[in-house]
């Protein structure tokens, strides 16, 4: 299994189990009032955002974040950072069910 761009480009560096890895930028033309799903897009931290973004280019909306130790966040976002219902998985199999909000 693996992400297919729509451009079909795939990057020069393999990724770590998780399917080939596709770095994308926000594109300008976002409308105000949308949120676009993008992804898998690899961040600076090496972790990987598959979801939505908002009008700025940050997270908001539905989305699942991969760590580079493979801990995920599977859950909703506003303004770039967790936001809401979402799930923590861990690689040792323990999950959290967690509900935050960030004023």
């Amino acid at each position: 299994f693996f992400f297919q761009a729509e451009d079909g480009i795939r990057d020069v560096e393999r990724s770590r189990g998780l399917g080939d890895v596709y770095k994308r930028q926000i594109p300008e033309s976002l409308k105000v009032s949308e949120l676009e799903a993008k992804g898998p897009f690899e961040l600076e931290s090496k972790a990987i955002y598959i979801g939505q973004w908002n009008k700025d280019g940050l997270r908001e909306g539905k989305g699942c974040l991969i760590l580079p130790d493979a801990t995920k966040y599977d859950g909703f976002w506003a303004n770039d950072m967790k936001n809401g219902k979402g799930r923590q998985i861990y690689t040792d199999g323990d999950v959290y069910e967690l509900s935050l909000i960030h004023i």
